[in-house]
């Protein structure tokens, strides 16, 4: 990283800044020429070491086809905390927050595991309660796991 002083690598202050940036995380896949990001809703768990995200999809289209090619990916989710806009062109700046890394994508079979990942999906986007199921969408319902093989934060205060 170029601006060394803006970047974290602390798992707890990176931790904090994906709390903040919402819901939303994009994934960039591999294609054979470019790369291929989609905007997924996500969430979040530590798995002893490990730091593991969990997305929701259909059970075709073009990610799935991706990811059964090359499951390695790539992530990035970001929070603007405010633009601050300047008379001279190209002088603005802007005071954010990211979180940026890479890792590996498996598709979660175990009904248990879907469910969970489910319950903690829909409780990131605002759901409280007991969430149920119907079985005909958990059939053409995909959720994803990512494990994280590298990550950094990175912040302009």
């Amino acid at each position: 990283m170029r601006r060394q002083e803006r970047e974290i690598v602390n798992q707890e202050e990176i931790l904090a800044i994906l709390d903040r940036c919402g819901v939303v995380m994009r994934v960039a896949f591999s294609d054979e020429h470019t790369p291929y990001i989609v905007p997924l809703c996500f969430c979040y768990e530590l798995q002893e070491d490990a730091l593991v995200f969990y997305f929701h999809c259909a059970n075709a289209g073009r990610k799935i086809d991706l990811l059964c090619k090359n499951p390695h990916v790539a992530f990035e989710v970001d929070r603007l905390v405010e633009m601050s806009l300047r008379d001279e062109a190209c002088s603005c700046t802007a005071t954010f927050e990211s979180v940026i890394g890479s890792g590996k994508i498996e598709v979660l079979e175990a009904t248990e595991a879907k469910n969970n990942a489910l319950d903690r999906l829909v409780a990131r986007c605002g759901h409280t309660g007991s969430p149920t199921y119907s079985e005909k969408m958990l059939e053409i319902t995909t959720v994803l796991q990512l494990t994280v093989g590298e990550i950094c934060g990175k912040q302009k205060p």
